[in-house]
């Protein structure tokens, strides 16, 4: 009977500490940032350009994109660099790493969106571009500008033009979020 009690007793106590311990982590908010994530409906994770978010550790700001015929540079009448099979749409971007350990961005987070139809970076355009991202490690408070290059078809609309940003494998558990493109000429 005496062994029944205090095991009785020690549940009690054990139950109370991880309640109280649950209830401090939801007061202050001191929950893992990938569980933070998976909690935000899909419109919380769609932003407009030119608003911040933060995803993890990592805050995201996009300015906006702009469309080119050609990227690099011509020297002597003849381009050094890409063309597009249609057109390329840039998309400029800065990220900015809020931790404490070195992050690594990749082009390949970063997908366009047009009406149902995904694309990627166009890798050979994006090493073309100055602050052209393929690969970048950013330190512990800094500032990366960055730009990514899609090639799109010439007669791709941007009414429902949007950049998806996967962030890195760092927060594997995190859902997408989206920035609203729509108007780019």
């Amino acid at each position: 009977m005496r062994i029944t009690t205090i095991a009785v007793i020690s549940l009690v106590i054990l139950g109370t500490s991880l309640l109280g311990a649950m209830a401090v982590a939801e007061i202050t908010g001191n929950q893992d940032p990938d569980t933070q994530e998976t909690q935000l409906s899909e419109q919380e994770r769609t932003h407009l350009k030119g608003m911040q978010f933060t995803i993890g550790d990592i805050r995201y700001q996009v300015y906006g994109a702009n469309t080119r015929q050609e990227i690099g540079e011509r020297i002597s009448g003849t381009l050094m660099g890409e063309k597009p099979k249609g057109k390329f749409l840039v998309t400029n971007i800065a990220v900015k790493n809020q931790g404490n350990k070195i992050i690594t961005v990749r082009e390949s987070s970063l997908k366009l969106k047009i009406n149902q139809t995904t694309y990627n970076p166009d890798s050979k355009a994006t090493t073309h571009m100055k602050k052209g991202l393929t690969y970048r490690q950013i330190k512990p408070g800094k500032t990366k500008q960055i730009n990514v290059a899609y090639d799109v078809p010439e007669s791709a609309t941007t009414d429902t033009m949007t950049l998806q940003i996967k962030p890195t494998k760092i927060y594997p558990k995190t859902r997408p979020h989206y920035v609203n493109l729509s108007g780019i000429k």
